[in-house]
């Protein structure tokens, strides 16, 4: 499913298991999976599934239909005590921009309050892992540890139900049948998610003074140097209050500029 999943629980309760249980029942009705940094996933086939970095899914996120973005440990790159920075707002627009372009992001985490606020708000769906080894049944059957796991998905938003935060379906899953299609323990470069992405916006300037310029603009301008040949002789202090009065007084600009060429004797 195209919506922003996250996967939670202590180290060693199957929160990257289970978002693989997920990408690869994406991957076998058709869709697409891509994966961050420090996450090997592989197809249902086989086939090592395609990277991407977070400069790549801000880039190209308008080109990734029906993909699901697969994040191991997504503090690394979006971490709630960067608030406010660059990489979370980009980050947090895709989030916001997911329905239109049916993407699909699937993160894990240890602590919910670890990820930026924005794209906890924006989850759809928050499922809880926990190896059952640790549970009253475990414990009365001898289950080893990593042998099961339990999930349990809630629905954030009432995105499927209608109504936050309800349970859905629980589930049993066995880690083992899910080795041999991904990869958690390769290390992420420890400046990963510290990049720094500075924007270079585009600057519209509107001159509202174009038509009708002030007269601090006149002055300004006189006394830039003229080509040579040209004359534009400094306007005085004197001669800006002059102006200024018979504006404020209601006199129109162009007979101001006819005053001011009677002066200068053009």
């Amino acid at each position: 499913m195209v919506a922003i999943w996250g996967f939670i629980g202590p180290e060693g309760a199957g929160k990257t298991t289970a978002m693989t249980w997920f990408m690869e029942y994406h991957m076998a009705l058709g869709g697409t999976c891509r994966s961050f940094p420090g996450y090997e996933l592989y197809s249902p086939h086989g086939a090592l599934v395609q990277d991407i970095d977070i400069k790549e899914l801000i880039r190209m996120s308008g080109e990734l239909k029906n993909v699901v973005v697969g994040i191991d440990e997504i503090q690394q790159f979006n971490d709630s005590s960067r608030h406010m920075t660059t990489i979370n707002q980009l980050t947090g627009y895709v989030g916001m921009q997911r329905r239109k372009l049916s993407l699909g992001i699937f993160y894990t985490l240890q602590n919910w309050m670890w990820l930026y606020d924005r794209m906890r708000w924006l989850t759809h769906l928050l499922t809880v892992c926990s190896d059952l080894h640790f549970s009253p049944w475990g414990k009365e059957n001898h289950i080893r540890q990593g042998e099961y796991m339990s999930i349990i998905t809630y629905d954030c938003k009432g995105f499927l139900t209608g109504q936050p935060w309800s349970p859905l379906t629980s589930m049993v899953l066995r880690p083992r049948e899910l080795w041999p299609y991904y990869r958690s323990y390769n290390v992420i470069g420890i400046f990963e998610g510290q990049e720094r992405i500075q924007i270079k916006k585009r600057l519209t300037v509107y001159d509202l003074n174009k038509a009708e310029p002030t007269f601090e603009q006149i002055r300004d301008a006189s006394e830039d140097t003229p080509p040579v040949g040209l004359k534009a002789p400094r306007m005085t202090e004197s001669e800006v209050e002059l102006y200024q009065r018979l504006s404020d007084q209601g006199v129109p600009m162009s007979d101001i500029r006819e005053i001011r060429k009677m002066k200068q004797g053009v």
